[in-house]
């Protein structure tokens, strides 16, 4: 009798991410989590691709009576592409649980700034909450080499100091980010939603139907 078997695709673990100064730096971060009494005053920020396979399902299911497949009908800019940076928003009275902009470039230390410029400019932060990263270059080298400095100083709607915190996630621990997850619930939205619309359409209705019960719940789910 053959030998039957359902290869499934593994998941990759970079052999980096259990290094001691990385264990020691989920210790760290750990210990500073533990210490927020308030949770609602974290935001979790990161950037990521959005295009047309985010958006059409690349699949259709054959016609029985006939065989034949469907189209699906798409605007002219199918094709194109952007670098969504978004940040989350636990607080029940903020104007989105999510708040994003959309660039045609890829993302880099400028695009940050920009990024937290903009954040600063609609209220999206309180005064002493914390924003969380990842340690990819683009949020602390560069341009973004003064984040750190700008994100305390930054004057608040009565010109005092914000002193919002700036925390970086242990290297290679994207389950730890619940951005991650929000970013996966957007593009499963966008693939729900009319075609008709175009990406950047369709992303932007997906991420502004994200509510603060979905945030804490991926809050709640990576610990």
């Amino acid at each position: 009798r053959p030998f039957k078997c359902n290869f499934v695709e593994p998941n990759l673990t970079p052999i980096d991410k259990f290094r001691p100064e990385n264990f020691a730096r989920m210790v760290e971060y750990g210990d500073i989590v533990h210490r927020i009494d308030d949770k609602r005053r974290v935001h979790f920020i990161d950037e990521s691709k959005v295009s047309g396979k985010d958006v059409y399902f690349r699949k259709v299911r054959k016609d029985p009576r006939n065989g034949s497949h469907p189209s699906i009908p798409v605007p002219g800019n199918f094709r194109d592409s952007y670098s969504m940076f978004a940040s989350t928003s636990a607080w029940p009275d903020a104007s989105h649980a999510v708040e994003a902009i959309w660039i045609e470039d890829n993302g880099d230390s400028f695009s940050t700034m920009f990024f937290f410029s903009y954040l600063l400019s609609v209220g999206h932060f309180r005064r002493g909450d914390i924003a969380v990263l990842d340690r990819w270059s683009g949020h602390f080298q560069g341009e973004a080499s003064i984040l750190e400095d700008f994100l305390w100083d930054a004057p608040g709607p009565d010109g005092a100091p914000m002193n919002i915190l700036l925390v970086l996630l242990p290297a290679r621990c994207p389950e730890l980010n619940p951005i991650e997850l929000v970013f996966h619930i957007i593009k499963e939205r966008m693939r729900w939603g009319p075609y008709s619309v175009g990406i950047l359409e369709s992303a932007l209705r997906a991420t502004y139907s994200i509510d603060t019960e979905i945030i804490y719940k991926t809050m709640i789910h990576c610990g």
